[in-house]
């Protein structure tokens, strides 16, 4: 594989009546290998700052720009594309800072919009307007609960401790590590969508959850996934050693599927043994 071209200085001419004003120019690219190209422009934004008042930091623009050629065409992809990671940087401001005001929004739109295009237009590829970002971040962040640089396992064990607990957590409800288990497990599978599946690591659960060691609970996991009925079902195993690292087990939390069918099978019978 050749070397990486080294950065150049952006020299392209703008589109008239467009200046991306942002905290950083929009006056460089850097190459960025990815497995489908064997290089793809990035433009190098650092941050936006809204105008008007003080505030910690700024919202990182440069992990939210496509950095492949599907994502640069794919831009609104659910859970996981470069809309849902500016949704992400959003919240972390938002958490330093007060929320961001719907003309801040439009005015981070307007100039992330600004520099994805060029962005296209170095990579040859055709853009979204920009009514379609807005459109996609407006829903994207209705949808989106952790920001950005937050372990999804803390929030969920935070909103455990705080939360009313689902009906799965009832059985343990003498059972406090259990009991908190089952609800995390409940947040966490509120996280994509309809699936209900989620990833969650047993180290994880020892530094945020406590209670027992991550071995103890990857019994308990294990045990969620044999009771009758079960609470979760474990969909692909871990492994410790990837290319890309560790790689957390996922599971898939039965609410409204085998656990509730199962919980109002038996409430039926109770009632039915009941009029007998």
């Amino acid at each position: 594989m050749s070397a990486p071209l080294p950065c150049t200085k952006f020299s392209a001419p703008k589109p008239t009546g467009v200046t991306p004003s942002l905290a950083t120019p929009v006056d460089t690219v850097s190459p960025l290998l990815s497995n489908s190209e064997p290089q793809f422009l990035s433009v190098n934004v650092s941050q936006y700052i809204p105008k008007g008042g003080e505030a910690k930091g700024g919202i990182e623009i440069t992990t939210a720009f496509p950095k492949s050629r599907k994502e640069a065409v794919e831009l609104d992809t659910m859970y996981g594309g470069p809309i849902w990671r500016l949704v992400g940087n959003v919240l972390e401001f938002e958490a330093e800072n007060k929320p961001l005001s719907d003309e801040a929004v439009h005015d981070l739109l307007e100039k992330y919009w600004h520099a994805y295009r060029i962005l296209c237009d170095q990579n040859k590829i055709t853009p979204v307007s920009q009514a379609a970002i807005e459109d996609a971040f407006n829903d994207q962040r209705k949808r989106r609960k952790v920001p950005s640089g937050v372990s999804p396992v803390k929030w969920a064990v935070d909103r455990a401790r705080s939360e009313p607990l689902p009906l799965e957590a009832d059985r343990y409800r003498e059972d406090e590590p259990r009991r908190l288990l089952v609800a995390a497990c409940w947040h966490l599978a509120t996280l994509n969508g309809n699936q209900n599946r989620f990833f969650l690591s047993c180290r994880d659960l020892e530094e945020h959850l406590g209670f027992h060691g991550h071995s103890k609970w990857a019994t308990i996991l294990q045990q969620f996934c044999s009771s009758r009925p079960p609470i979760l079902r474990e969909v692909s195993k871990g492994r410790q050693f990837t290319p890309k690292g560790s790689k957390a087990s996922e599971y898939e939390f039965l609410v409204g599927t085998d656990a509730s069918h199962a919980r109002l099978s038996i409430e039926a019978h109770a009632v039915t043994h009941r009029i007998e």
